[in-house]
């Protein structure tokens, strides 16, 4: 299945998985500590978006934001990476002056070359990067859950998510339906034509 993070979906989605962890299954404590400085809430500003209106008078709603940030920073560098080597990928088959086609399988080649997780292991890559982030945030106090119950809370929910666009993966299949599908080459004409509807209806 091909499967995609999209920039506009990066709030939504932290909000759901900061709910999942801290109020559905209990599995992070969010941390204390006192509250920010002037500097401080200068510096976080920004998150005000997330509707805390006084930093810092309320302390658990400080860290909240604070741990709402850090899943937030990890998607976006999912999202961030995923669109760097889809260039990068471009370069590549296009200063080889190999065939467009070519993109996908490029793109493929340079995210195993990372360990990054395209389609169906970006779900998987994604929790790996906040399970990291878990034990170093200063947002969060406690892990109340091993490694595998967070993978087996979180997988569902980052693939529900990024399996949203099934109507545009249906419109795109309609497109190339006449192709082998799962061969390489359905899956580079697939990588195209999706491209080009994300630039259609603005998903990035």
């Amino acid at each position: 299945m091909s499967m995609r993070l999209y920039s506009k979906q990066i709030h939504s989605l932290t909000s759901d998985i900061v709910r999942t962890l801290t109020e559905e299954h209990d599995i992070i404590e969010i941390a204390e500590r006192e509250p920010p400085t002037e500097e401080e809430l200068k510096k976080r500003s920004a998150q005000a978006s997330y509707g805390f209106d006084r930093y810092g008078e309320d302390n658990k709603e400080f860290m909240i934001a604070e741990f709402h940030q850090t899943i937030s920073d990890v998607l976006r560098t999912y999202v961030k990476i995923d669109q760097e080597l889809t260039q990068l990928a471009r370069h590549d088959v296009e200063r080889r002056k190999d065939d467009p086609s070519m993109i996908y399988s490029e793109k493929r080649r340079l995210a195993k070359q990372r360990n990054f997780g395209l389609n169906d292991d970006a779900p998987s890559w994604i929790v790996t990067q906040l399970i990291e982030q878990f034990y170093h945030t200063k947002s969060v106090g406690e892990v109340y859950a091993q490694d595998k119950e967070i993978y087996g809370v979180l997988i569902p929910l980052i693939r529900e998510r990024m399996s949203t666009q099934q109507n545009l993966q249906q419109e795109v299949e309609q497109r190339i339906k006449r192709l082998e599908k799962s061969s390489e080459t359905w899956e580079d004409l697939f990588f195209q034509v999706n491209q080009r509807l994300n630039d259609k209806y603005q998903l990035d």
